[in-house]
């Protein structure tokens, strides 16, 4: 403990090496705003020069952590990271990054631990899901994987990471490409703007220009990737295949490491330029420098790309391949690589590419090292089949699992070898052990090994009679690795290309029989290869051979195929096939997205959303609804009510056209228009067969305009009926605890209280509490029996009935605990975010949209204390009969937790069987402008959490559904709530009150 103050105390308390406070704040900010605006090179130099003068400034060795991370400095961000949660392990960012250091580091176990932690004191921190979803991939849960990847990525749309992982997570799960086709065309139709169309280039020192070398194409490759990677086994082969006299070839190696394999590749290239220290502005002045005929991309969607930058022409042809299976979804590159083994006829719309149709292979592959021959099959000497898989189980679904078990109980005595890095760590391990044995595959049958280094994997494979595949997303290096070292591959064919890459590598090798397109004939083929030992010998002594004759793995002949077609297009270029909207996300899925991005407050973000799927789908009224907030942020309400009054007769649905009418409505009454609001409810009342929650906000919207059209308020309250009385008459002793750290706020809300209208035989106490001594304070109250009601008011209270006291005795006479509003069950910390039929109560916050309006949020049509319903209550307000809660306390660890304490004190009166409630007459505003002190949340939501057994990955779905309406005072938004309530309930309205601002 003393360790970790001293750790915090230094991070927030301790600036050595200051020699200028002002130029320290400087470097902050700047490296702040570069960081934010996604120019992730150019802060990472600022922020290593503020943290000479700020060693421990925990946001910023964090921030540089992710730069660094982000454009693929993995090993130095480690360092970062490391040190960042060691100087303070309670800072969330931090956490969360160090979780994803301890999963390279296969201490998975202890990342789970950590990031549950965050998960719960921090759930709209984006991070926490991405870091999970990495988790769960690495267990080999693909499909649950993607749903977070996905949350992940609108939670933080512009980050290039979130994306990525993304698309490349849905790449392994998803079997339709387009489906597939669709999404990557969403990032491409979404994307930021480039700093560099939005103002002008960064200044830069530029090279003097090239000559050309006389009549040769300018060809470029630009990968991340030319070092120890997989992709230099294919890439390689390509280069040094080139016809040099014809082709002039630039190499951009966009990582900042390089070994001896970039040395190899280097030599190969008339001009090889490290790139990756190089900011866009100056590596696309750089590229256009060089006047290039053609350019390739190989990463695609894989980690440390940059390819957004190709919705800018640096060559005449822009080209992608080899790194990455489906589309980019970016129309600014003009082809992808593929063969006549991956292309149906109609598969060409399905990419935003031109298929580039190879003749034979879309890829070559050659380790250019001296491999030995692969032995005979280990079936041959051992006496029984060893099936083989090498790679991520991330590709491994249930589906391919059941299919070994099939393969395995049908040939007798086989064993089942899986080599995954994932197996490094035994959680991993034991999980995808545990997976295997649920399927019924016998653990004594299966080895789970780590994998071996790049040579010596040939030399594993050695030991495999035959490859089992995955599916839907097929083994591409490995698949090549395998039949490399003479191992057949059993590979299922599907729809996308990623499922088609084994069919492509086996057809190259005349083994086609070995392709399939079922479960059941995958199966088939493993048992009938197992039969075939002479078959197995065969393919083994051919292999090599097999390789040097084709295109898969003669460069020479492969390259050919790439010039040729390089050649062709840029003598004619091909016309791009037409867009089919059908290969769109659908309106529905497109608007959910964008009111994801909405709910962590990236409205840019929503904007592209939107403008995206009105060009794809003009005809969605959500989507239009949706694009007057940008108006309705101007304070322009009648011109979004006029937009939407134009475009309405257009929606295809009728629920949308009723969503517009019922907006159209709001923004009459924030603009003043009561008569257009008027006409706009007469419409409303043309739709028959409403949903119940529309038919309560049109209730809402009709008892608004209704109010408002009477000359005042209070002209329609002195009308009402007398007010209803308690029932009881006794003396009542009240404490008001009004929790304000500041004094002035406190003599604020006590001027208001103090002005309420008095019960007769009542008497008040009004005291101030801090928020770090709430719980004793409580308790002292209760202890000392003087009083029958505490009433527990936060800062952020206000009152609009002047008969506060009468309501809330009357709700006392129901219940034993009161509130404004809450939620009938608490098995998540996320209660306000239940469906609205789990809620119930009423309140008034100040406007959003609209200074000096008030706006009424209703939950429920409950006129009474909804008595016994209610598990927990908003901690704002709570009225508490003393005499019904012996045996409660207050929980001193939530202390300083904002309204944690009386919510989960409420929910504990619930679960000891007390009559918790809710009541929406009790006059009750929400000033979300009002910060309340929440230093110690965290912790506060660990205990409750912890106390309550609540699952921290339990991501449910959220329910923003409620009924309101926006009005220009308190009081009239407070008569319309009140009129709501007595409508609905069938009475007529009874009501008194004072103007809300006093």
């Amino acid at each position: 403990m003393l360790l970790n103050f001293a750790k915090r105390f230094l991070r927030r308390s301790v600036a050595p090496l200051i020699t200028s406070a002002v130029d320290a704040d400087a470097l902050q900010e700047e490296g702040a705003k570069l960081f934010a605006d996604r120019r992730f090179r150019e802060c990472i130099e600022i922020w290593k020069s503020y943290l000479k003068l700020r060693p421990h400034d925990v946001d910023a060795i964090n921030n540089l952590g992710a730069a660094l991370a982000t454009i693929g400095r993995e090993s130095e961000s480690v360092r970062y990271f490391d040190l960042a949660y060691s100087l303070d392990d309670s800072h969330l960012p931090s956490v969360v990054n160090y979780a994803n250091v301890l999963k390279g580091r296969n201490r998975t176990e202890e990342a789970l631990e950590i990031l549950a932690k965050a998960r719960i004191q921090a759930p709209a921190l984006t991070g926490i899901r991405a870091s999970y979803a990495a988790i769960l991939f690495s267990f080999g849960d693909s499909r649950q994987a993607v749903d977070h990847t996905l949350h992940a990525w609108l939670g933080d749309f512009d980050s290039p990471r979130t994306v990525d992982q993304y698309l490349f997570t849905a790449t392994y799960v998803q079997e339709d490409e387009a489906w597939l086709a669709a999404e990557h065309k969403f990032w491409a139709g979404t994307l930021r703007p480039r700093p560099h169309h939005i103002g002008p280039l960064q200044p830069h020192v530029r090279p003097p220009p090239l000559s050309r070398q006389g009549g040769k194409l300018r060809v470029g490759y630009w990968s991340p990737d030319m070092r120890e990677h997989s992709v230099r086994y294919f890439f390689r082969p390509l280069l040094e295949g080139h016809d040099r006299e014809k082709h002039e070839i630039f190499l951009y190696h966009d990582h900042p490491t390089a070994d001896d394999q970039t040395e190899k590749i280097k030599i190969h290239a008339d001009h090889f330029f490290e790139v990756a220290q190089l900011n866009d502005d100056q590596l696309a002045e750089l590229l256009k420098d060089h006047d290039l005929d053609v350019l390739v991309e190989l990463a695609g969607h894989t980690s440390a790309n940059r390819l957004d930058m190709l919705r800018d022409r640096f060559a005449t042809l822009q080209v992608t391949g080899l790194g990455y299976p489906p589309t980019t979804g970016l129309s600014g590159i003009d082809a992808k690589f593929l063969d006549r083994h991956l292309v149906d006829p109609d598969m060409g719309i399905l990419y935003s590419e031109t298929p580039a149709i190879l003749a034979h292979s879309f890829w070559c592959f050659d380790p250019k090292e001296d491999i030995p021959l692969p032995p005979s099959p280990p079936c041959t000497m051992n006496g029984y089949i060893t099936f083989g898989c090498f790679g991520n189980i991330g590709k491994i679904t249930n589906e391919t699992i059941s299919c070994w078990g099939e393969v395995l109980a049908r040939v007798a005595d086989s064993r089942l070898v899986i080599r995954a890095v994932n197996f490094a760590d035994p959680l991993r391990k034991s999980s995808f052990e545990k997976r295997l044995l649920e399927a019924g595959i016998p653990s004594g049958r299966v080895d789970l090994l780590p994998p071996t280094m790049p040579r010596e994997l040939f030399s594993a494979y050695g030991e495999i009679d035959i490859i089992l595949d995955t599916y839907p997303f097929n083994g591409g290096t490995t698949t090549c690795f395998a039949t490399y070292s003479g191992v057949p591959v059993v590979s299922r064919k599907g729809r996308a290309l990623a499922s088609r890459m084994g069919e492509s590598v086996l057809n190259n090798l005349g083994l086609n029989e070995w392709v399939v397109h079922s479960a059941e004939e995958y199966v088939e083929q493993a048992v009938r290869g197992a039969e075939d030992i002479d078959g197995l010998s065969r393919f083994r002594r051919e292999a090599r051979q097999r390789f040097q004759d084709s295109a898969l793995g003669n460069g020479t002949i492969f390259a050919r195929d790439v010039e040729v077609f390089y050649r062709n297009w840029l003598e004619m270029p091909p016309v791009k096939g037409e867009v089919l909207t059908s290969y769109a996300l659908p309106a529905s899925e497109l608007v959910r997205r964008a009111l994801i991005t909405l709910r962590y407050g990236q409205f840019d973000v929503a904007q592209r959303i939107v403008d995206y799927c009105l060009n794809l789908h003009p005809d969605c009224g959500a989507a239009h609804i949706l694009w007057t907030e940008r108006l309705t942020r101007q304070g322009l309400f009648g011109v979004a009510a006029h937009y939407l009054e134009k475009h309405r007769p257009g929606f295809s649905d009728v629920v949308d056209r009723i969503k517009s009418l019922i907006n159209e409505t709001r923004f009459h009454f924030m603009e003043g228009s009561i008569e257009k609001a008027n006409a706009t409810l007469h419409e409303l009342e043309g739709f028959s067969m409403l949903e119940s929650s529309q038919s309560c906000q049109i209730d809402l919207l009709r008892c608004a305009a209704k109010v408002i059209s009477s000359e005042t308020a209070s002209k329609m309250i002195n009308a009402a009926n007398s007010p209803t009385e308690p029932q009881s008459q006794w003396a009542r002793n009240i404490h008001v605890c009004i929790v304000a750290d500041d004094d002035g706020a406190f003599a604020t809300i006590r001027q208001h209280v103090e002005e309420l209208e008095m019960l007769p035989h009542t008497e008040i106490r009004i005291s101030q509490c801090h928020s770090r001594d709430k719980s004793k304070i409580y308790r002292e109250i209760v202890d000392a029996g003087q009083e029958d009601i505490l009433v527990c008011l936060h800062a952020n209270v206000n009152f609009w009935r002047n008969d506060f006291w009468r309501q809330l005795i009357i709700a006392l006479e129901e219940c034993d605990i009161v509130g404004c509003y809450g939620a009938k069950r608490w098995d998540r910390l996320e209660w306000r975010t239940y469906a609205q039929d789990v809620k119930a109560g009423a309140y008034l916050i100040p406007s959003g949209e609209k200074a000096g309006f008030w706006e009424v949020y209703a939950l429920s049509r409950e006129r009474g204390a909804a008595a016994n319903k209610v598990q927990v209550i908003d901690g704002s307000f709570v009225a508490i009969r003393l005499s019904a809660i012996k045996g409660l306390d207050f929980e001193a660890e939530l202390d300083e937790a904002g309204t944690m304490l009386e919510e989960y004190f409420s929910h504990c009166a619930a679960r000891r069987g007390l009559r918790v409630g809710v009541s929406p007459q009790l006059g009750i505003s929400l000033d979300w402008r009002v910060s309340l002190n929440e230093r110690y949340l965290g912790p506060a939501r660990l205990f409750i959490a912890k106390e309550l057994k609540f699952d921290p990955w339990f991501f449910p779905e959220d329910d923003q559904t409620l009924w309101s309406v926006s009005l220009p005072s308190g009081e009239l938004a407070a008569a319309a709530l009140q009129k709501f309530i007595e409508e609905n309930a069938g009475v007529m309205p009874h009501f008194s009150s004072f103007p809300i601002n006093h």
